[in-house]
């Protein structure tokens, strides 16, 4: 680990999403409380990622734990270490994960991909929209970061799938609702499709739902469409200033709950529980940070699909000069 002042802190940065060994970009991640993705309001009227702006308990919007005064907050509130072996297996476990992390579990990652498959000398790109990932999916619930965020969200496991949404929190109700504004049914008659539609509309779980479409109006000539770069560019621009805002919200929900030291003897990394879920009632603590995590990844998810289509439905196919 490195970046110990600044709590646990990922490696690698720069580029588009999904570079380094950890996907990500930006400087310190986490330098500002929830600070949101900013300029990108999200899908209809769900909020973007400044929507959700939740200080965790005991800790100031933008609050971070260096070393020296997280070890002393530590001492004086009865400090926790992590087991080295559990440690080390968290450890060993993220490192396993990696390679899958972009592949499976990254929408930023999956929606930049898809709009610049392949970049030609002449400023266009060739687009893998009409083969979308995503879209050829039978039922929702095959897209992986959709499905788990579903089961973080269920209130009781044992009902999960059940007709009734009650059994699920808010934030997911909220999310499946701004899908379908981003992926609206298509009024009788339409003949015209740039994006396919979300539906049935009277469901909340993800194995009920999927992508319903015919031939997209962009995707008539074939699978490959070759488009003008600017448009494409720009909306890179804006998945990568979403997800940078992310990774920042998501390594300040880690730093919330654990923190990295160094032991003054052995000048190693030492795992340790930050100070503050120690304070008060553990389980409230945890549950709070968990609650915010979820609503942040799901306003993340929805502001990137949001981007995607919004570029989706403005792009027009070009002839390549040069391949």
């Amino acid at each position: 680990m490195i970046g110990a002042p600044y709590g646990v802190y990922p490696v690698g940065a720069g580029g588009y999403p999904g570079a380094g060994g950890y996907p990500g970009a930006g400087g310190y991640p986490g330098a500002g409380g929830y600070p949101g993705a900013g300029g990108y309001p999200g899908a209809g009227g769900y909020p973007g990622a400044g929507g959700y702006v939740t200080p965790l308990p005991g800790i100031a919007p933008g609050a971070l734990f260096p070393t020296v005064v997280g070890a002393a907050a530590g001492a004086r509130a009865g400090q926790a270490d992590v087991p080295v072996a559990a440690a080390e297996t968290f450890f060993r476990q993220l490192d396993t994960l990696k390679p899958t992390f972009v592949e499976n579990s990254c929408p930023a990652a999956v929606r930049a991909i898809t709009l610049a498959a392949a970049v030609h000398r002449d400023r266009t790109v060739s687009t893998n929209i009409c083969i979308d990932e995503f879209w050829k999916k039978r039922t929702l619930n095959t897209i992986y970061p959709y499905a788990t965020l579903q089961v973080l969200c269920a209130e009781d496991l044992t009902k999960l799938g059940t007709p009734d949404p009650r059994n699920m929190s808010q934030t997911w109700i909220d999310f499946v609702e701004a899908l379908r504004q981003v992926y609206p049914v298509a009024p009788a008659g339409t003949t015209s499709h740039k994006i396919p539609s979300i539906e049935p509309t009277n469901t909340y779980f993800l194995d009920q739902l999927g992508y319903r479409m015919g031939t997209l109006d962009l995707c008539k000539s074939g699978p490959t469409v070759t488009v003008a770069y600017p448009a494409v560019q720009d909306a890179l621009n804006k998945i990568n200033k979403s997800y940078t805002a992310h990774v920042a919200n998501m390594w300040n929900i880690l730093n919330s709950l654990i923190i990295v030291i160094e032991d003054p003897d052995t000048k190693k990394d030492l795992v340790r529980l930050n100070p503050a879920v120690l304070q008060g009632s553990t389980l409230d603590y945890i549950d709070t940070v968990a609650k915010t995590a979820m609503k942040l990844i799901a306003v993340h998810y929805i502001e990137i699909e949001a981007i995607y289509t919004e570029t989706v439905k403005a792009l027009q196919p070009t002839v390549p000069l040069v391949k």
